[in-house]
């Protein structure tokens, strides 16, 4: 692990790092050819430095290669290469026991918090070697954020996933641990490592679940598909030019002035055909206007996660669709590797002073289901619970909570009631809130005032935590949905 202070670390390209034992050589075998840069500019990085590594022709910059145990080198090379003219090499002769205990790749790669980050990177070399990519933390206790290990082969492949930032960390390392016995003597090559990051809360997200529901191709003949790590793959019926993604929202809503992002995945095949894309948002009934002004020339999309943004002006102010167009007119070739739709989400707040679209937790078996309505789930049986969890310090005392809380006509029948609720993990609870079931509650919600504390005991340092939300009582049935909370300090 990286600046792990018991243990050596080299950086040095062309340093072989050294333990001792024999090993059996094995050579690269055949790899392919290297493809030419189809890009007169590379590709987009994020916030990765040199994650092309074209800075410089004789150091790594930005990069760190270790072997704590065994044998390796490091060195930029031009044997092999995805982007631009150059890629990290690692040459391994003996490995350690732990996959960590040889590795490379960038370090200080600067973080925000309250973001969800999308991570790709290329690898090539010895067919049968091993690669765990990680994104871990570069300090005590070296944790893990996210990782994937794949098996290396002779050509070019993708690796790729995506994590929330933590809390307090604004930097960490992205290395590629390679010190598996199936390693001994093999050449791995990196290259194009990218880490692109979008917000989490202040944004409304468009669902993107499994099965797509909400989701069209309209009166194209494109296909669409769910991947969970892709999101909406847009599979291409080259009959047409165009082909078209798009999500029809649960009710109107005025665009106008609001600023759309596009968290889009591109393939190296769709780069090069110079297709283009069309964001745009359009009505769902009668004349179906739409705003098209929304342009994302080829020349500027990256091989790789891509955040387009665009801020229609001259839409309906009834809009429900928002989507993107596939512009292919004029495309060198028809690719046979997909774009895909990673996450769509505008900016603007919900209104609620705690975040509907992500942070929320409910009990064993439920599961949470962030909407255009809110924050949602359904309840089967007393004390089921829908709770958003705030780390100290903080001082609620005496604050008053007001939810906004929408019912199904099911839960309605069902008669039973809510109680608002807030809990400290350290043992406080405020239970004294109390919502009536059946007939108090309508189809249009109900909102609801919670006064927690007032003695001093909801006002935690960071050794505590609270839980806030809703439970419910009897025999429940339907779907709970929390549309707004608002918070007001006590006076």
């Amino acid at each position: 692990m990286l600046y792990r202070s018991l243990l050596i670390s080299f950086t040095a390209l062309g340093l072989a790092a050294c333990s001792g034992g024999d090993y059996e050589e094995r050579i690269s075998g055949d790899i392919t050819a290297p493809p030419p840069n189809n890009s007169e500019t590379l590709p987009s990085s994020g916030v990765v430095v040199n994650g092309n590594l074209e800075d410089s022709e004789t150091e790594a910059t930005g990069w760190n290669g270790y072997a704590n145990a065994g044998e390796a080198t490091f060195e930029l090379s031009t044997d092999q290469y995805y982007s631009g003219a150059q890629s990290y090499k690692i040459t391994l002769g003996a490995v350690g026991e732990n996959s960590w205990e040889i590795a490379a790749g960038p370090v200080g790669v600067p973080l925000e918090e309250d973001h969800t980050y999308y991570f790709s990177a290329w690898v090539l070399g010895t067919n049968g070697a091993i690669a765990n990519f990680q994104a871990k933390l570069e300090e005590d206790p070296w944790t893990s954020l996210k990782s994937k290990q794949v098996d290396v082969t002779s050509s070019w492949q993708r690796v790729s996933f995506s994590f929330d930032s933590p809390p307090g960390v604004s930097t960490i390392q992205l290395p590629v641990e390679v010190s598996y016995a199936e390693n001994a003597g093999a050449v791995i090559y990196l290259d194009h490592v990218s880490l692109v990051g979008a917000p989490k809360s202040g944004i409304v997200d468009i669902p993107i679940e499994d099965g797509l529901p909400g989701w069209s191709s309209d009166w194209r003949t494109n296909t669409l598909t769910y991947d969970a790590d892709r999101g909406v793959v847009v599979e291409p019926d080259w009959a047409n030019d165009d082909q078209i993604a798009m999500y029809i929202l649960d009710a109107p809503m005025n665009f106008n002035g609001v600023t759309l992002n596009y968290v889009v995945d591109i393939t190296q095949e769709f780069k090069d055909a110079g297709i283009n894309l069309q964001p745009y948002v359009q009505q769902n009934s009668g004349s179906y206007d739409a705003d098209w002004s929304g342009w994302v020339n080829n020349s500027d999309l990256s091989v790789g996660v891509n955040v387009l943004t665009y801020t229609p002006s001259a839409a309906p102010e009834d809009t429900q669709r928002v989507g993107i167009q596939v512009k292919g007119a004029g495309r060198s070739t028809d690719p046979s590797t997909f774009m895909s739709i990673m996450r769509v989400y505008y900016e603007g707040e919900s209104g609620s002073d705690i975040p509907l679209d992500s942070g929320w937790s409910v009990s064993d078996g439920l599961e949470v289901d962030y909407n255009d309505g809110g924050v949602s789930y359904s309840p089967t049986e007393a004390d089921h619970q829908l709770t958003y969890r705030y780390d100290g310090p903080q001082n609620f005392d005496g604050a008053v909570f007001g939810f906004t809380i929408v019912p199904d006509q099911a839960f309605i029948d069902s008669g039973a009631p809510i109680q608002p609720f807030a809990q400290l993990d350290s043992g406080a609870g405020a239970w004294s809130c109390w919502i009536n079931g059946g007939t108090n509650l309508t189809l249009d919600g109900i909102t609801y005032d919670c006064t927690i504390g007032g003695d001093g005991g909801f006002n935690f340092d960071a050794s505590d935590s609270m839980r806030v939300g809703i439970q419910v009582k009897d025999s429940p049935a339907g779907t709970l949905t929390i549309s707004n909370v608002s918070i007001t300090a006590a006076e």
